[in-house]
């Protein structure tokens, strides 16, 4: 068959920071490999080696790409394209897309949530999608990428695929730590809702050092850097390296004795969590969300309920299985697998 992916103007895959646009390069690339064709509307700068146009070069989805007129103008034009490409599906990722796309295409249109569909607690930073999805399920197919995620959605059911990375070309690492010994990673957005502060803290009462790789650019985000993260940086014990491009997190994240994960919201699934997994580095999160579905208490990390248990979770970082972790990810998070899943979806929405 022939898939149109229809993403927002950005570019795919990132330059560095992007869960979604890492998601739907995979995905992309793992269609192709099994034999069909895709095309991509997104940023024009994308380098996803399939067939791509775009409206624009290059939008910096960090300075509010989705305003109406440009959300609208990006997401007709993507159908009017893919339309002519005489595509059999659209895959729509984009917030306004699912809600127009079967009043101007003929073709199917089937959609991803990589939000929480529930309300956002007061602080956070994610917008409340409930409604949006909630209005587009009623002729568009919505699929959600955890069990945990998939629960919050009010008013509908979502199918629920797994997210998935290239396991096989994803480092393997013992931990080993730097040229200054061991030390823990975080890797993530910089939000409250994602615990950087507490990751702080948590390390240090653990008794290591932490490495701390996040983007700080949208003004939510260097608001919360500058007043709760920023004083507790000190460049020895706590290291922040800013925004890495994938090869330089996996590399984070492979000599890491553990990555620590003390959100404060329902993770939607957490592909940072996988990105771990795969470098055989275990994983100490806070319960919440999608955790349980990727990380195995007492084997591949721990899934903690306060944050005294984060901190005595570090401390046990020798007590979890590294190959373990590795096989967990290429058995159930790999992109075979959630390509597989998909085309699957794709056939049954066609017939």
């Amino acid at each position: 068959m022939t898939v149109g992916f229809l993403a927002p103007p950005w570019q795919i895959p990132p330059r560095a920071y992007g869960g979604v646009e890492r998601a739907a390069d995979e995905l992309c690339r793992g269609l192709v490999s099994r034999g069909h064709e895709v095309r991509l509307w997104a940023a024009r700068s994308s380098t996803c080696p399939v067939p791509t146009s775009g409206v624009i070069e290059e939008l910096d989805h960090t300075k509010g790409w989705h305003t109406a007129p440009t959300e609208l103008f990006h997401v007709l034009s993507g159908y009017r394209w893919l339309s002519d490409q005489g595509v059999d599906i659209i895959h729509d990722i984009t917030y306004a897309g699912p809600l127009i796309g079967p009043s101007v295409v003929d073709v199917p249109v089937v959609t991803t949530n990589y939000l929480p569909f529930t309300p956002p607690l007061p602080g956070h930073s994610s917008p409340d999608l409930g409604l949006i999805y909630q209005t587009a399920s009623r002729r568009v197919p919505v699929l959600a990428i955890s069990h945990a995620q998939a629960a919050g959605a009010s008013g509908f059911t979502p199918h629920m695929i797994h997210l998935g990375i290239d396991v096989k070309n994803t480092p393997f690492g013992d931990g080993a730590g730097d040229e200054k010994g061991p030390y823990v990673a975080f890797f993530g957005r910089m939000a409250p809702e994602k615990g950087v502060r507490e990751a702080i803290l948590a390390a240090r009462a653990a008794g290591l050092r932490l490495k701390l790789a996040s983007r700080v650019a949208e003004d939510h985000e260097r608001a919360y850097f500058e007043d709760q993260v920023e004083p507790l940086i000190d460049g020895d014990d706590v290291q922040f390296l800013g925004e890495v491009d994938r090869i330089a997190g996996l590399h984070l994240l492979k000599d890491a004795v553990a990555m620590v994960n003390p959100i404060a919201w329902p993770e939607p699934f957490g592909l940072a969590m996988v990105e771990s997994l795969a470098t055989g580095t275990p994983i100490v999160a806070r319960r919440s969300g999608a955790v349980d579905e990727v990380v195995r208490h007492g084997v591949t990390g721990a899934v903690c309920d306060s944050f005294e248990e984060v901190v005595e979770g570090l401390r046990k970082y020798r007590t979890y299985d590294r190959l373990a972790c590795r096989t967990v990810a290429e058995e159930h998070f790999s992109t075979e697998r959630m390509v597989d899943e998909h085309i699957r979806f794709y056939r049954s929405v066609l017939a």
